[in-house]
């Protein structure tokens, strides 16, 4: 009676063995996941960083383009003042004027236009990141608690191992003894 019961507390402890391992299995593949959430996640950082360049480099044109319009406007002031002079020439230089001022003003628009979706897609890509920067830290904070609880179940199984291991020692001496003793 006492030998099956040792053999049934043997083979339960043995299942629940199995099942921890099969436990240990899936937080190792549920570690394989956040690792790959962890990489999306830097690439998501990498284009952030891309955006926000592009963020200073529109700011860069913008600047230029208004220096230029600024210096357009100096050179028809100069060109009305010696208008007198030069009407002739001046009437072709104006129509010319009128074209690069028209140009620069439709690309300052555009730039405009460039630099609003710049900070339109700096400001997603900053929510993006501040998102992605809290799950970072929800998953480490998972990882290492699953990291902690694996240690904790390895130590465990370890400890139920070398009990079991007593146990079944202990069971053969038994049976040794008791074959020896009938003999």
């Amino acid at each position: 009676e006492n030998e099956r019961q040792c053999i049934v507390d043997v083979e339960s402890r043995a299942r629940d063995a199995s099942h921890k391992l099969e436990t240990l299995n899936r937080s190792e593949k549920d570690l394989v996941k956040l690792t790959k959430l962890m990489e999306e996640v830097e690439k998501d950082i990498t284009k952030y960083k891309e955006a926000n360049k592009k963020v200073k480099q529109a700011g860069a044109q913008i600047v230029s383009n208004e220096s230029e319009l600024i210096s357009l406007g100096s050179e028809e002031q100069h060109l009305k003042r010696q208008q007198n002079m030069l009407s002739e020439r001046l009437g072709r230089l104006e129509q010319q004027f009128q074209l690069k001022l028209e140009a620069t003003a439709s690309s300052v628009e555009s730039q405009q236009r460039n630099k609003e979706n710049a900070q339109a897609e700096h400001q997603t890509a900053q929510k993006n990141l501040m998102n992605n920067e809290a799950i970072c830290k929800s998953y480490q904070d998972k990882i290492k608690g699953l990291k902690d609880a694996h240690a904790q179940e390895i130590h465990a199984l370890n400890d139920k191992y070398n009990q079991l291991c007593s146990q079944v020692q202990e069971y053969h001496k038994l049976l040794v003894d008791t074959m020896e003793a009938k003999a």
